[in-house]
C-alpha cells in the first residue's frame, strides 16, 4: 500500500502550527481564514451600494438558509424566485430528529429559533470583531469566554447572526460568527449537538459545526478517531449529493476534510479531486456504481 503522503504532511503542518508558526496555515481555508459562502443570491446583492436595493432576483436552485436568510436581511422584502430543491432534498435533515435550526414553507426558509438575547450577541459581536482568525488551537483558547454564553442564544445566533460593525465581504462576517458560535457549543461540551448541526438542514451552519469539531481534533488526539469518522460520513454524502445538483457547501467540506487528522486517505483524495475540479456539476441519472465508490476501488 502506498504512503500515505497527505496524511503525513497534514501531521507536519499541525507540528509547526501548534509550535507557533501561524504563518504557515495563514493561507489555508479554515485554518488561517474563513472562506466566503458560494451562493449566487449572495453574488446577485453583493456589489449593490447602500443605495440599491434588490427588488426580486431568481436563482436556478436552492441554496443555503444561511445565505438567503442574510439577502434578505441586506434587501427587506425582495422576492426570491428558487428553483426546485432537486434529490436529495436538501431541506431535509440527514439524520431527523436532531436540533432543528430552519423551517420551510416550501422554498422559503424561516428561522427556527427567536432571537437571541442582546447580551449574548454583544458577546460574541465583541470576539468577531477584536479577534483575527488562526489556527484551531488559537481559536478554540479565544472563543473560552463563550463557555459563558447559554447553549439557546448561541443556537439561537446561528440563524440570526449580529450585524457586522465593521464593513466586510458579504458572508464572511455571518460565517465567522457561525464558526465562533460552534466553538463556543465546543466549550460547552455540546459535541452531540454539534453533530445533530453537521448532519441537519445543508447550511453554513453544517460548515462551522464541522470546523468545531476539526478543531477539537487537531487539539485533543483522543477526538480524532470519531471525528475523521464523522467528517468522512458528511463529506461522503455532499459527494453523493452532487453528482445530482448542486451543492454549494461542498467545496468547503472538502477544505475541511483536507485538514482533518486521521481522516482516511480516501476520503483525502476525494476532497482534494473535488477541490482540484472545484466545478458543479451537470446533474445526471447516479450510476448504479456511483462516483464515490470509483475512487474507493469498489
Amino acid at each position: 500500500m502506498p504512503a500515505d503522503h497527505g496524511a503525513r504532511d497534514l501531521g507536519q503542518l499541525m507540528e509547526r502550527v501548534n509550535a507557533g508558526y501561524f504563518e504557515e496555515a495563514r493561507d489555508i481555508a479554515w485554518l488561517g481564514f474563513v472562506p466566503a459562502g458560494k451562493a449566487s443570491s449572495i453574488n446577485a446583492v453583493a456589489g449593490l451600494n447602500p443605495q440599491q436595493l434588490a427588488t426580486e432576483i431568481g436563482i436556478s436552485a436552492m441554496e443555503p438558509p444561511s445565505a438567503i436568510a442574510l439577502v434578505r436581511r441586506r434587501c427587506p422584502g425582495i422576492v426570491i424566485a428558487m428553483g426546485r430543491p432537486g434529490e436529495p432534498d436538501p431541506r431535509q435533515p440527514l439524520r431527523p430528529g436532531g436540533a432543528v435550526l430552519w423551517h420551510y414553507d416550501g422554498t422559503q426558509e424561516s428561522a427556527a429559533l427567536p432571537p437571541p438575547d442582546p447580551d449574548a450577541a454583544g458577546v460574541v459581536t465583541e470576539l468577531a470583531a477584536q479577534r483575527s482568525w488562526g489556527p484551531p488551537a488559537v481559536t478554540l483558547q479565544a472563543a473560552a469566554r463563550l463557555r459563558e454564553v447559554p447553549v439557546k442564544e448561541l443556537l439561537s445566533l446561528l440563524v440570526h447572526p449580529p450585524q457586522s460593525p465593521v464593513r466586510t465581504r458579504m458572508s464572511v462576517w455571518e460565517r465567522t460568527v457561525q464558526a465562533w458560535c460552534c466553538l463556543g457549543l465546543l466549550h460547552r461540551g455540546e459535541t452531540g449537538l454539534l453533530a445533530d448541526i453537521v448532519f441537519g438542514v445543508e447550511d453554513w451552519t453544517t460548515e462551522a459545526a464541522v470546523y468545531a469539531l476539526v478543531a477539537s481534533a487537531w487539539t485533543d488526539p483522543a477526538q480524532r478517531a470519531g471525528v475523521a469518522a464523522l467528517v468522512a460520513e458528511r463529506f461522503e454524502k455532499a459527494f453523493t449529493a452532487q453528482q445530482t445538483r448542486p451543492v454549494l457547501i461542498a467545496t468547503s467540506l472538502a477544505q475541511l476534510a483536507c485538514v482533518t487528522p486521521d481522516l482516511s486517505a480516501a476520503t483525502r483524495d476525494a476532497a482534494r479531486r473535488m477541490l482540484a475540479e472545484d466545478v458543479l456539476p451537470s446533474a445526471q441519472p447516479q450510476p448504479r456504481r456511483t462516483v464515490w465508490n470509483k475512487l474507493r476501488g469498489r
